[in-house]
């Protein structure tokens, strides 16, 4: 619970994403936030929004996320799934967990110089019974043979060999692969180009393995375990009330 909670609350209002319609026939999508609804983020609605109205054959995301909701980024792979234009997928900074998934839904995807696509197991906020966290367990895994089954997928797709069980090694550990790392491995077609300097710098706190080069992610982890302590003592007190 507190490791979601401190992703999204991390990082809530630090996106800058925006969607452009050009009149050439090439719709551009700019992915700088988490991958969240309901205002936290950019979601499946900003999606179908603007989807709806393109009749072109070129789709270029510009993707800089660290992650969010799996059911949010699986329902939008499934939108883009449905397009017939050629998808073109640039990781201009960072593509984080369920942000990994997004990434693979190109025809063509591009890694720049410097940047980080990372795996790991699934999380997720629930409060039960025992029988219903083993039930939400269960849940997790199968989302988490999802995951592999996806990668593997993209990993065939470009003509290399990976055992399951080490790809499934890498979701285990929380990997953070560079370009050339995941060029390597196929999850990506080619580098091409640097680390944009405009993209968003995320608080990658909530992560175990994630790269030390923000130097102030350590001095907010206090801040944002204060903000999460007040949020779950509200939610308690609420539950309390309610009872």
């Amino acid at each position: 619970m507190k490791k979601l909670l401190n992703l999204l609350v991390a990082n809530k209002n630090k996106g800058k994403s925006a969607v452009v319609n050009q009149d050439s026939g090439t719709l551009k999508i700019s992915i700088d936030d988490v991958i969240y609804g309901d205002g936290w983020g950019f979601g499946a609605a900003q999606l179908r929004d603007a989807l709806n109205n393109f009749s072109g054959d070129r789709i270029e995301i510009y993707l800089n996320s660290p992650g969010g909701d799996v059911f949010e980024a699986r329902t939008m792979c499934s939108m883009l799934a449905r397009e017939t234009a050629h998808k073109v997928v640039y990781i201009d900074g960072l593509a984080a967990s369920c942000a990994s998934w997004l990434a693979l839904c190109g025809d063509e995807v591009v890694m720049a110089q410097g940047t980080r696509m990372m795996v790991h197991r699934s999380w997720c906020l629930s409060v039960d019974n025992c029988s219903g966290l083993r039930k939400t367990a269960d849940i997790l895994e199968s989302l988490d043979e999802d995951m592999v089954n996806d990668y593997m997928s993209a990993i065939e797709g470009h003509g290399k060999a990976v055992p399951r069980d080490e790809m499934r090694a890498y979701v285990d550990a929380e990997t953070w692969f560079s370009a050339e790392q995941a060029l390597e491995l196929g999850l990506i077609d080619r580098i091409e180009g640097k680390k944009s300097s405009n993209a968003a710098n995320f608080d990658l706190s909530a992560f175990e393995n994630a790269p030390k080069d923000d130097e102030k992610i350590a001095q907010k982890a206090a801040e944002i375990d204060t903000k999460i302590a007040d949020l779950v003592a509200r939610n308690e007190r609420h539950l309390r009330t309610l009872n």
